[in-house]
């Protein structure tokens, strides 16, 4: 994988993730101001939608086969995002899941 497919995949995966961390401001706090709402989900939609379409852009360079196990790296991506910009905790079982599943996708990533 080039550089250039590795930043498509980086962009793709950073976009959904942060279109989930923004439906996740809308939807997940009760003391939302309601007219926030509208605007974190149209946040999250275009975000969402920027990721698709980079994806779709990524489709056609490479067996779908080996491509989505890399997807997969978006899950420690979003858990480290859900850290940082919602503030959940990263728990020990968490962390160990996360290595695990980087693991994985080094390894698919390296065939």
């Amino acid at each position: 994988m080039t550089l250039f497919f590795f930043l498509l995949l980086l962009i793709s995966n950073s976009s959904a993730i942060a279109g989930q961390v923004c439906f996740k401001r809308a939807m997940g706090h009760p003391a939302m101001v309601a007219w926030h709402r509208p605007a974190w989900i149209g946040a999250g939609l275009v975000a969402a939608a920027i990721g698709f379409f980079f994806w779709l852009a990524l489709l056609p360079h490479f067996p779908l086969s080996k491509i989505y196990p890399i997807e997969a790296i978006d899950r420690p991506m979003m858990a480290v995002a859900a850290s940082l910009f919602l503030r959940e905790r990263l728990t020990p079982q968490l962390i160990v899941g996360i290595a695990v599943i980087s693991i994985g996708t080094a390894l698919v990533a390296g065939t």
